[in-house]
């Protein structure tokens, strides 16, 4: 590998960001081949290999991922924007040799910290690699907003090609093992896509906005929102999820989130060229806002009666108390005229309907 990358040069070249990863690789790939020789191999060579076929995995994970994950990493090894497919694709490349590790190290159903670590290993080496390729494909606009649905989508992803891994039986504890991280996974990702898309990277009023200068950018984020807010229900299907109690009722608060989210930009983009720029709104938009979180409000209350679900009930009314504060707040106090008064009949007008509908809705349940 060294004379690979500098011919006869192999004694004062600096290591580059891929030999490095190679090298990590390389680890990865002894470690996997010890595992899986000794699984199907009999006679002294095997006997030999199933004695130090846990030791090479630990070698070949620590150092494997250290050399892959830490030290020839993207973000702080000095690599170029070029070099980012080569990276993502030796991540790929160590996934599926820290699968294959695992593979080879699942000889029982008994519980295996050497054959977790290889899923764990997996899975991780599969996450950095989206990341990297966002960063690679991309490197600004939407990278900040798919950096936070990605581990989300990857969950989801990868929850579903285990549940219908082939030969299941065969290979069950490597897959029980993956299905054990996904369960786990779940609440972290759909945290991430929450804070990401809500404060940290929000194009309107994030902290690290994500730039969205036209309509393109504009609908592509307004339709992560809707994304993530699907993702984050059938989230709540993945097996054996964790708190499975707490996490569908949070799920279901995160969708009505994601939803409002995407509307408040889409109503944003709409009055400003199909840009969402920061800062604050003023005459017919601020109304606008003021309309669309009370009709909002109206249509979470109505679909959570409808299903008798009380997380949307109360999704719903808080929105409504949201829009009442606002017109009370700061309608009032900027608006002026015929848009201040139609601000106070609109909420009217809409908190009257919600309470006769829910008065009727009421009057059919038995």
């Amino acid at each position: 590998i060294r004379q690979a990358f500098h011919g006869v040069d192999m004694i004062g070249a600096r290591v580059g960001v891929l030999e490095g990863a190679s090298y990590g690789l390389l680890f990865l790939l002894g470690a996997a081949l010890t595992a899986l020789i000794a699984r199907w191999r009999q006679g002294e060579l095997g006997a030999d290999l199933r004695l130090v076929r846990q030791g090479a995995a630990w070698l070949g994970l620590v150092v494997g991922g250290l050399l892959l994950l830490g030290a020839q990493q993207q973000w702080w090894s000095g690599a170029d924007q070029a070099s980012g497919g080569a990276l993502t694709l030796s991540l790929l490349a160590a996934m599926a040799l820290s699968m294959a590790l695992g593979r080879g190290l699942s000889q029982s159903d008994k519980t295996d910290p050497t054959r977790f670590a290889a899923a764990a290993a997996a899975t991780l080496f599969a996450w950095i690699a989206g990341h990297t390729a966002i960063r690679w494909a991309l490197g600004a606009g939407l990278e900040n907003v798919l950096h936070a649905v990605w581990p989300l989508t990857l969950v989801l992803a990868g929850s579903a090609l285990t549940e219908r891994a082939p030969g299941r039986e065969t290979i069950r504890p490597y897959v029980f093992d993956l299905q054990a991280i996904w369960a786990s996974a779940a609440w972290p990702a759909a945290a991430m896509a929450a804070l990401g898309l809500w404060a940290a990277f929000n194009p309107w009023w994030g902290e690290n906005r994500a730039d969205a200068p036209a309509w393109p950018a504009s609908a592509a984020i307004i339709g992560l929102c809707a994304i993530a807010a699907w993702m984050s229900l059938r989230a709540t299907r993945i097996p054996h999820l964790r708190q499975l109690q707490w996490f569908a009722p949070a799920a279901r608060a995160a969708a009505v989130a994601h939803g409002l989210a995407g509307l408040s930009l889409a109503v944003r983009a709409s009055f400003h060229g199909g840009a969402i720029p920061a800062g604050g709104a003023e005459g017919l938009e601020l109304w606008t806002y003021s309309a669309v979180l009370a009709l909002y409000g109206a249509g979470v209350l109505a679909l959570g009666a409808r299903r008798n679900d009380a997380v949307l009930r109360w999704c719903g009314l808080a929105i409504l108390f949201a829009a009442a504060a606002k017109v009370f707040a700061l309608d009032t106090a900027r608006l002026s005229g015929v848009i201040r008064a139609a601000s106070l009949l609109g909420l009217a007008a809409v908190a009257t309907l919600t309470a006769l509908g829910m008065r009727r809705f009421r009057m059919r349940t038995p």
